[in-house]
């Protein structure tokens, strides 16, 4: 539902001529079975949602080989949005699969107008996370106690702007109503970010 009511918040803020698409993955089938159930017939040509386990290498570069050739022919603009993941992957894959994982999402963003929206997953979801394994008696992530859980905002801050990644301009939105921030990460270049006021409100209107 968030993934949708961002996408119609973003076309109804954009000109009628401005077209908006959008991919949508996710690990787990059936929710990507329900979300495609929730497309309205009328956008079922802009958007779509596939089943795709974003921390296998193989899958996450054929799902974005089979989007690049639109990318690179029409779009003036990508946004990646990442939504209750990093956790998950943290915890699975350790701050090495985290960091590769942020890399391939990153490589859905255009060079000079790409933008990743991330909502990090804070210590305290780790806790509940395994005090929900252990109630269920499912075995504990691999790296579920080894991985730092008090600084994740900053660990995530400091992997986006590794080398391998840059994106080193940063814009916290504040913490939604789950106390979780969003992290507004870009490298606009300058010729795009002088077409709107340089003020927060309008960064936060990005």
């Amino acid at each position: 539902d968030l993934t949708l009511e961002l996408y119609e918040a973003i076309k109804n803020e954009l000109p009628s001529s401005v077209q908006v698409r959008l991919y949508g993955i996710d690990i787990d089938p059936v929710l990507i079975e329900l979300a495609n159930s929730k497309v309205r017939e009328q956008d079922k040509a802009f958007m779509t949602f596939q089943t795709v386990n974003a921390a296998d290498k193989v899958q996450i570069t054929q799902f974005r080989d089979s989007i690049t050739p639109y990318q690179m022919s029409l779009v003036t603009m990508s946004l990646v949005t990442v939504f209750s993941t990093t956790m998950w992957i943290h915890i699975n894959h350790g701050d090495d699969g985290l960091q590769l994982f942020l890399h391939e999402a990153y490589q859905f963003c255009l060079p000079t107008t790409g933008v990743m929206l991330i909502e990090p997953q804070p210590g305290r979801c780790y806790t509940n996370a395994a005090k929900r394994l252990r109630k269920l008696g499912l075995d504990k992530p691999p790296y579920l106690h080894c991985v730092d859980k008090t600084k994740v905002h900053e660990t995530i801050t400091k992997m986006m702007q590794h080398e391998s990644i840059q994106m080193k301009n940063v814009y916290c939105f504040g913490e939604e109503d789950w106390g979780r921030a969003l992290l507004l990460f870009h490298n606009l270049d300058e010729s795009f970010l002088k077409v709107a006021p340089q003020t927060p409100a309008a960064e936060k209107e990005l």
